[in-house]
């Protein structure tokens, strides 16, 4: 149990500000405040801001990419 209390006491976590985050989404600070507030983007409340952790953002960015586009073929006839 003390060595789980000591992983978690060294986890270092990077908090972004919503202007931040929207600056690496290269998007509005409004629409991070809006996938926030949608559920899609998680963030944590302090007193009346709101935070995106680095990792959460990080992870918001790999579910919502698009798939690799494949290679194209031509059809020979």
């Amino acid at each position: 149990m003390d060595k789980i209390l000591q992983d978690n006491a060294q986890a270092e976590f990077k908090i972004l500000k919503p202007q931040e985050a929207a600056d690496r989404l290269r998007c509005s600070a409004a629409l991070v405040y809006k996938l926030s507030q949608l559920g899609h983007l998680p963030s944590v409340r302090i007193g009346r801001k709101i935070g995106i952790l680095e990792s959460d953002l990080i992870k918001f960015v790999e579910l919502n990419r698009y798939p690799q586009p494949r290679a194209l073929t031509h059809a020979r006839r």
